[in-house]
C-alpha cells in the first residue's frame, strides 16, 4: 500500500481517480491494493474455476475506473465494486449455460436425426423384404 494514502478514505481515493495521472494512478493503486483480494475471493466463489474469476476480476477493475471517469457521486466503494462484480459474474455464468445448452440441443438434435435416418433406413429395408 502507499503509505500516502493509506489514512485517506475510499470515496477520496475514487475522488482522485478524476484528477490528471499523476493523482489518479496512486489512488487506483491504493484502492486496488485494499479491494482486490475480496473481490477475486468472490468472482472465485461464484464462478468457481480461477481462470473465469481472473477474467471476471480484471474486468470489474477495469470498469471500476472507467465509472470514475463519469459524473458519479460515490458513497460506498466497497459496495460498488462488489455490485460490478457480480454483475460480470452473473453475465458470465449466462453466457456459459447459453453455450452448453446451445452444444447440448446441437448433440441431441444430431442423435435424434440420425436415429430418426436409421429407423427410416431399417423401415425401408424391412419392407423391401418383404414386399
Amino acid at each position: 500500500m502507499n503509505s500516502s494514502n493509506a489514512h485517506v478514505s475510499d470515496i477520496e481515493l475514487y475522488a482522485a481517480l478524476k484528477n490528471g495521472k499523476s493523482v489518479s494512478e496512486p489512488a487506483f493503486a491504493e484502492l486496488y491494493a485494499r479491494h482486490s483480494p475480496r473481490i477475486f475471493a468472490y468472482c472465485r466463489r461464484i464462478l468457481g474455476d480461477r481462470e473465469s474469476a481472473q477474467d471476471a476480476f480484471q474486468e470489474t477493475f477495469i470498469r471500476f475506473y472507467n465509472s470514475a471517469q463519469q459524473n458519479r457521486e460515490m458513497t460506498n466503494v466497497p459496495a460498488y465494486l462488489l455490485r460490478i462484480a457480480r454483475n460480470i459474474c452473473l453475465n458470465m455464468q449466462r453466457n456459459n449455460h447459453n453455450n452448453k445448452f446451445r452444444r447440448l440441443s446441437f448433440t441431441l438434435y444430431r442423435r435424434i436425426f440420425a436415429r430418426k435416418k436409421r429407423v427410416a433406413l431399417f423401415s425401408y429395408y424391412c419392407s423391401r423384404i418383404i414386399t
